[in-house]
């Protein structure tokens, strides 16, 4: 019902209009730095962070004009909307779209956010009817409706925005949409859509575009697009365009997908995206539990890089997500091993870091339109489920790290006071000598400035020394025994109130014992 009432409301609009009068942006009558940026292959995230890229690279090397050459199946609708509002909304520069074989289905809508559309002779655009899955009968179904009638609103629109017909990109979009025209009074072109079974509302002037009819998705080619007003003209290939735009052929910069954009884009799948997240911030956890080992940070600091990398290569990050994560880490550190308790510190700290994340995966701050929201849900979504799983993680870390395959010949388990360890058995119960510490040894008590989760500090003898516990979390003041001297790794356990009472007893008899 909606696209019906747009067509009806938006119909009789003039082809033949100037560009002055639709105001539309002129094209420039010479081109100091033009820009061509290829885009090949099916439209999804992928192809949409690199266009963003690209056109900020554009942006920045100063160019006045920018090709956008197509040859793209479409894809998803998210996406192309997601193009299409980009290359709308470039006011730096003026915006061409070259298609020489296909732009279909996304393509074509997002072809049509340019300023111009320059065309082949034998290209195909159009069909940009939306599909969906049915899971359920494992095939692909017209969208309903109301899914149609967002996608013609937002395509006219496109349209009235850039001076073209936007009756002919609502028959591209809406099957049972057809097209019919005649030449006004002025010698001008004008459209009109009706519905399947309504066309005895017209007169007999009015004449059906031949590409449209039912069931059918309106899709044109190279010389037709120019007769209806859709494309400006056709050209045989690419290397006519600078006498087309005017524009100096050595000056041409060409910017294509290249790989490292397969990398990036690789590396930016939202499910890499959230197995980074996971594995660094594991990684992490287990070199602040075993400190000294420098395996985890090694490992948090190549995860951190990738996703940071591939979002910058996005055009999703830049100084300030960085920033975010770095003051992140510095305040968790500052909590674990400065400010003890868990306070105020360590939730700013863990906020941060969640915020450069999210905002690492999107270009935006604040969405704002659907397509932005749509990011914004799959992008705290993922990262949301990788702090889940983290979350998870840590405990297992904590609780089972010796009894884990590969991370058991890392970290070495206590000795075993009472009965001696399976390497003193073999060597005849003679147990080797602990590396020497040069403040504590196997043995001493002492108390926990910081809480031990499970890596902090405590006091022995009036010295501060960084310790572990052998796996329970353990509260400031609380007191510990050292159980095992690996090099810098000391080992702790907390004291349970037996042993401190029978070591106070000892150490102190009693006056009826005297």
């Amino acid at each position: 019902m909606l696209a019906l009432a747009v067509s009806l409301l938006g119909g009789d609009l003039a082809n033949g209009q100037s560009a002055e009068k639709r105001g539309v942006k002129p094209r420039p009558p010479a081109i100091e730095r033009p820009v061509l940026i290829e885009f090949f292959g099916p439209i999804n995230g992928t192809r949409l962070r690199y266009l963003r890229s690209r056109l900020e690279g554009a942006k920045r090397h100063g160019a006045d004009l920018v090709i956008v050459e197509f040859d793209s199946p479409g894809g998803e609708l998210e996406a192309s909307y997601g193009i299409a509002e980009m290359l709308r909304d470039v006011d730096w520069a003026y915006t061409v779209a070259l298609c020489q074989r296909q732009a279909l289905s996304g393509a074509a809508l997002a072809s049509f956010g340019c300023d111009e559309l320059i065309v082949g002779p034998n290209a195909r655009i159009g069909d940009i009817g939306v599909i969906r899955p049915d899971f359920g009968e494992f095939a692909f179904r017209f969208a309903p409706a109301k899914i149609v009638s967002d996608v013609v609103a937002f395509g006219r629109g496109l349209a009235e925005a850039k001076g073209r017909p936007p009756e002919l990109i609502e028959a591209m979009i809406d099957k049972d949409v057809q097209v019919f025209t005649r030449i006004d009074a002025e010698g001008r072109r004008i459209f009109r859509t009706l519905r399947v079974g309504e066309e005895n509302k017209l007169g007999a002037e009015w004449e059906l575009i031949p590409e449209s009819g039912p069931e059918r998705f309106l899709e044109l080619t190279g010389t037709r697009l120019v007769d209806v007003g859709l494309a400006s003209q056709t050209v045989g290939d690419a290397s006519d365009l600078p006498d087309v735009l005017n524009y100096p052929a050595d000056k041409l910069r060409r910017m294509s997908f290249k790989t490292t954009d397969r990398l990036a884009a690789f590396f930016g799948h939202p499910f890499m995206v959230g197995l980074l997240i996971v594995v660094g911030t594991l990684a992490l956890y287990f070199e602040l539990s075993s400190p000294g080992i420098g395996i985890g940070g090694v490992i948090a600091f190549i995860c951190a890089g990738l996703f940071f990398w591939s979002s910058v290569m996005g055009g999703t990050a830049g100084l300030l997500e960085i920033l975010l994560f770095i003051g992140g880490v510095a305040f968790l550190l500052l909590e674990l091993f400065v400010i003890p308790g868990w306070g105020i510190t360590g939730l700013i700290g863990v906020l941060m870091i969640l915020s450069s994340a999210v905002l690492a995966g999107q270009h935006f701050v604040i969405p704002r339109t659907t397509t932005e929201m749509n990011q914004f849900i799959t992008t705290l979504a993922t990262v949301l489920g990788a702090a889940l799983v983290v979350l998870v993680g840590c405990a297992l870390i904590t609780r089972r790290v010796g009894q884990i395959p590969v991370l058991n010949q890392i970290v070495l388990p206590p000795p075993n006071v009472e009965g001696g360890d399976s390497a003193s058995k073999e060597l005849g119960n003679a147990k080797p000598a602990a590396p020497a510490h040069p403040i504590v040894s196997v043995g001493d008590w002492g108390q926990a400035v910081t809480v031990l989760r499970p890596a902090g500090r405590a006091r022995f003898a009036g010295k501060f020394v960084d310790v572990v516990s052998d796996g329970d979390f353990v509260e400031p003041g609380s007191m510990v025994r050292v159980i095992q001297v690996q090099g810098a790794v000391v080992t702790v356990t907390p004291v349970v109130e037996s042993d401190a009472a029978r070591s106070d007893s000892s150490a102190n008899p009693s006056k009826s014992d005297a």
